[in-house]
């Protein structure tokens, strides 16, 4: 992974919007559609949700047949705090 790589990951993390649906996403049991998961994540506006959707997709985020749902990697690296509205990101290796 070259830098370039590094600096793209962290910037698609340097959003709240993404942050929310990235926390949605670890908390939830199963894939989520794309409504429930906009609603999950708190954004009202779809043609801005489904842009940062968008900037999630591939890296941190996949999408199924039943829905959306974190990658293998992501899931493996990301982690909600406990009843803490903070998000906690642990990176155990690049991505």
């Amino acid at each position: 992974m070259d830098d370039a790589d590094v600096v793209d990951a962290f910037d698609a993390l340097a959003d709240e919007t993404r942050l929310g649906v990235l926390r949605a996403l670890v908390r939830a049991d199963d894939p989520l559609g794309f409504s429930d998961l906009r609603a999950r994540a708190g954004v009202r506006d779809s043609g801005r949700f489904n842009y940062h959707l968008d900037r999630l997709l591939g890296r941190f985020v996949e999408r199924r047949d039943d829905g959306y749902a974190l990658t293998a990697a992501a899931r493996e690296r990301l982690s909600a705090a406990d009843g803490d509205p903070g998000f906690e990101v642990r990176l155990s290796r690049p991505w």
